[in-house]
């Protein structure tokens, strides 16, 4: 009769361990970025922290986005001081650590697309294949060297057939792809702009690339490597890091420590409100999943993770927000939870 009724317990208690988990059809995601021993953060829909996941790598990087993506059943996470990007594979209800893939450069920001991850580095842009079972080679079969490669490159992305690049030292630049492998050909974009101007984040929608232009408080839009229009803000400055949900496009302002939204219309980004959210403390990063954004925002000692539900009308909604002792997290990501 015991033994019955510890089968009984430990079935009843399975059971609501499995209820919890699939309550939350998503997960959000951030990495610890400590500079000697990084770790993959993820909290569930209501703001708890799930898994604190060691990376085998060191963190340490700053003034970046896209230090975290995914794909499908694939996170990849930068670890900067070590020169390695981190593969976890989600399977079986679990997150584990699959593969630690050694980078030429310190890696600031990475992207899947085309059967390829995208590295992007201090000096160098580099491509790896990946198999049909989500295995990303060691060996990049692609490489290209940075127009400015000073260490101020800020984040890449897919457009359309080949890589969009920015580094903070005024150049926005694309990396040409054949069937997904870096030629080594890169080119700047002219944006007609001050010499000094300094482009952060980027963000892509159909064949059109969204770039904040930090020091100007606007975004400026992309096509087929040419400019095609710009919005300023009015009020709030210094947009770093830009996140798309449907047609809205959202910038996190740092010092103002706001989330402006533009309207996207054809080839433009209208400004369409100045202030959709405030956070608490300094926005270092801003990703999107369907409906779903989260932002991470440095305060004095910890970081807080904002998890935000947008409207049909582009407002946030605030679900929560996470205070984590982890002072210099960096990257964001909405994973949803599909085994």
């Amino acid at each position: 009769m015991k033994k019955l009724f510890l089968i009984l317990s430990l079935f009843l208690v399975f059971t609501a361990i499995n209820q919890i988990e699939a309550r939350d059809h998503y997960v959000a995601i951030t990495a610890s970025n400590d500079p000697s021993a990084n770790a993959l953060l993820i909290l569930n829909s209501e703001g708890k922290l799930l898994k604190t996941l060691p990376t085998q790598g060191a963190g340490g990087v700053s003034g970046n986005a896209g230090g975290i993506t995914t794909y499908d059943n694939l996170i990849a996470v930068v670890n900067f001081n070590s020169s390695s990007v981190s593969i976890f594979k989600y399977r079986h209800c679990r997150f584990v650590l699959t593969q630690v893939i050694p980078t030429l450069s310190n890696p600031v920001s990475v992207v899947f697309g085309y059967d390829h991850l995208y590295v992007l580095g201090t000096t160098l842009v580099e491509s790896h294949p990946m198999d049909s079972d989500g295995h990303v080679s060691r060996t990049p079969d692609g490489v290209a060297t940075l127009l400015v490669g000073d260490g101020s490159a800020a984040q890449v992305q897919v457009l359309d057939g080949q890589l969009l690049i920015t580094e903070k030292s005024s150049m926005v630049e694309v990396a040409v792809l054949s069937h997904g492998i870096l030629t080594g050909t890169i080119a700047p974009i002219a944006l007609p702009f001050p010499p000094n101007f300094e482009p952060f984040g980027t963000a892509v929608r159909n064949k059109l690339g969204y770039i904040s232009i930090a020091n100007l408080n606007g975004v400026a839009v992309v096509k087929d490597d040419e400019f095609k229009s710009a919005s300023f803000s009015l009020t709030q400055h210094s947009p770093c890091w830009l996140a798309i949900t449907g047609h809205w496009l959202f910038s996190s302002n740092s010092p103002s420590h706001s989330v402006t939204r533009y309207k996207l219309e054809g080839k433009f980004a209208v400004l369409d409100k100045e202030i959709v959210a405030q956070t608490q403390g300094t926005p270092i990063d801003i990703a999107s999943g369907g409906n779903i954004i989260v932002l991470i925002d440095h305060g004095t000692g910890i970081s807080n993770v904002n998890q935000y539900q947008v409207t049909k009308h582009g407002d946030f909604a605030l679900i929560n927000t996470t205070a984590i002792a982890a002072p210099s997290a960096n990257g964001a990501a909405v994973f949803y939870l599909i085994d």
